[in-house]
């Protein structure tokens, strides 16, 4: 019995110093983290004494692109990722590219519609939103992608919308999903053959173990050491922004199975998102 309350104890005192980590770090975080440094402020050199000074704030347009393999990846996986970007909205512009209908069962046609009802709770444009319906990449839990064919399409949209970062998964593809995994292969093969524009920035979302993802904010620990270690950033947002991603998420009313439904109440994804810079060192 004392062996049970100090137990449960030590549970209760976890989760409140989650809880106060959480808080401080929504109270400290930088809003500016997609800006890359060089982008935002234009320097020139006085004409009287060659010192550098500060030119009027013009921050530089910056084109973010993220790339998912189906309809409901994007709230699913990243949610934090893409509502903090809706902080620049001035100078931030966010692309969407679904490299498949999701059409598994034979439901593209509405899960099309899903993700666009999807990317209007996000603030998308659905001009911004293009959505793949190719023979070789179809829905299917069990078949890799053509990495060649992947890397086309992206560069397809970087080329098109002028994207200067790509965000996308990592090796494991958050859930395991050979199709995920697919599109992490296809960016690295793009960043490892120099294809992309010089300066382009691509990360890839980190996997966590299956305890992990169902802990919301009892990860924070995990992944602020994670970004320690690993060099990652951590995104993380506030309560009203995992409300905007549940709604989000309830706009692909064709998914709601039982462990999409534990996915909208627990998701650590739903909370935070780490990412890690994808380059010639990053696993195949």
């Amino acid at each position: 019995m004392v062996a049970y309350q100090n137990s449960l104890s030590l549970v209760v005192i976890y989760m409140s110093v989650c809880f106060l980590i959480y808080i401080l770090s929504l109270l400290l975080r930088r809003r500016a983290a997609y800006l890359h440094p060089k982008l935002v402020v234009r320097r020139k050199k006085s004409k009287l004494n060659g010192a550098k000074h500060k030119k009027n704030f013009v921050p530089h347009q910056i084109n973010i692109l993220f790339v998912i393999a189906h309809p409901d990846d994007e709230c699913m996986f990243f949610g934090p990722s893409l509502l903090n970007a809706g902080y620049n909205k001035a100078n931030c512009r966010v692309s969407l590219l679904c490299l498949s209908e999701g059409n598994f069962y034979g439901e593209g046609d509405r899960r099309r519609k899903e993700l666009f009802q999807s990317c209007e709770v996000f603030g998308i444009h659905w001009k911004d939103v293009k959505i793949v319906d190719h023979c070789d990449l179809q829905d299917n839990p069990a078949a890799f992608w053509d990495v060649n064919l992947v890397a086309k399409e992206i560069l397809k949209v970087v080329k098109n919308k002028k994207i200067n970062q790509i965000i996308t998964f990592d090796c494991f593809g958050a859930s395991g999903h050979k199709n995920h995994i697919s599109v992490y292969r296809g960016a690295r093969h793009l960043v490892v053959g120099h294809h992309l524009p010089k300066g382009m920035r691509v990360s890839s979302l980190e996997t966590v173990s299956l305890f992990r993802h169902y802990i919301t904010f009892l990860d924070l620990p995990f992944s602020l050491m994670s970004a320690a270690l690993r060099g990652s950033r951590v995104i993380l947002s506030s309560p009203m922004e995992v409300w905007t991603a549940q709604r989000a998420m309830k706009a692909h009313w064709s998914q709601f199975v039982w462990f999409r439904v534990l996915n909208i109440l627990f998701s650590r994804y739903l909370v935070v998102n780490t990412l890690r810079p994808i380059n010639k060192n990053s696993p195949t």
